[in-house]
């Protein structure tokens, strides 16, 4: 599931620009390039791919050439940031890998068996059939700002 925030249309050209706002203060991790140390790169570099994704799918007369996070919330000099991201053909090949190797293991029903720690809120879930209040993953619901 995905909800795009905004689209911008680059005027002469046939592409367009994402745009997703989020609340907070920016974080450079969250915009990381794929690396063979970070294969998964960031998670707001993987959420913009992923909306590109979503767009190019549903139309066919735009492409998105770039995606961007907008802040509500101003730096400490008052400015409000905008961080974006080029779509290259390599970010976006990864990401799709990414949805076929997901799609694939759960259709094999491969789930993440957890960390193994005491205390970790899925591993009591799935191994001691324990309920918790919550599974939120903070760093996941900051994506839908």
């Amino acid at each position: 599931k995905g909800t795009i925030d905004r689209i911008d249309f680059t005027p002469k050209s046939p592409s367009v620009r994402i745009i997703d706002y989020k609340t907070g203060r920016p974080s450079s991790s969250r915009f990381s390039k794929f690396t063979e140390r970070n294969p998964y790169g960031g998670l707001y570099r993987r959420q913009l791919i992923f909306y590109k994704l979503l767009y190019e799918a549903t139309q066919n007369d735009f492409f998105a050439r770039q995606g961007s996070i907008a802040y509500f919330e101003p730096d400490h000099q008052g400015a409000f940031t905008i961080k974006s991201v080029e779509f290259t053909s390599q970010d976006v090949q990864a990401v799709k890998g990414f949805i076929k190797d997901s799609y694939e293991k759960i259709m094999e029903q491969e789930f993440y068996e957890g960390c193994g720690k005491d205390n970790c809120k899925w591993c009591n879930f799935v191994k001691n059939n324990v309920a918790v209040d919550s599974f939120t993953d903070l760093e996941a619901e900051a994506l839908d700002d």
